[in-house]
């Protein structure tokens, strides 16, 4: 019972800190952003109150609403710019690994992520290189054995026709020969024909 709940608070705990590379910083940066705002919405707000405590003048008044837009209005700027930094840094290397991959299925495996200085998930962007990479190497490694297997077929039906085989069987095996041929010619062909030079 005991280990169930240990195995049980390790999942949960997994399932909050996913990638500790990526969530510790962006946490300790958020509690940071977060804190200095809040010392100085604490200021502005003691400022603004003190004002609306002694309401004698216009000028009073006036500056209630000096202060309450200088709190809050560079809060909206500040977090504005933030969050289109955060989300530059972040989405830019997601869509961008988005695009390689439609890319692999649409055939094309010659496609490679280049991270730009300063984008988040860098490291996920070089396992995607490396996965693709891989896979073009299996997929053209597979794609030379499968025409050196054509290039032994074809061997194989000249022998058929130079050989003394009755006639029928001669034809039989050829067909049964240009039919595997003919099968071998579509594997990895929706790769294939993207590739550019030679097998890396």
């Amino acid at each position: 019972m005991g280990e169930e709940k240990r195995d049980f608070a390790s999942n949960r705990r997994r399932h909050y800190f996913i990638d500790t590379e990526i969530q510790l910083p962006l946490t300790l940066g958020l509690i940071l952003i977060a804190t200095v705002e809040g010392i100085f919405v604490g200021w502005g707000l003691s400022r603004i109150m003190h004002l609306a405590s002694d309401w004698q003048n216009a000028r009073q008044i006036m500056e209630f609403f000096v202060f309450l837009l200088a709190t809050f209005l560079p809060m909206v700027v500040i977090n504005f710019w933030l969050s289109a930094w955060f989300t530059h840094r972040m989405i830019g290397p997601l869509s961008r690994a988005r695009k390689a991959l439609s890319a692999v299925v649409d055939g094309n495996l010659e496609c490679e992520i280049v991270p730009r200085e300063g984008d988040f998930l860098r490291h996920y962007l070089e396992d995607v290189n490396a996965a693709v990479k891989t896979l073009k190497r299996l997929i053209y490694r597979d794609h030379q054995y499968v025409q050196e297997s054509v290039e032994i077929l074809t061997q194989c039906r000249d022998k058929i026709g130079e050989s003394v085989l009755p006639d029928q069987a001669k034809s039989e095996l050829q067909k049964l020969l240009s039919q595997a041929k003919s099968r071998l010619s579509i594997v990895n062909a929706h790769f294939v024909r993207h590739r550019r030079g030679k097998e890396p």
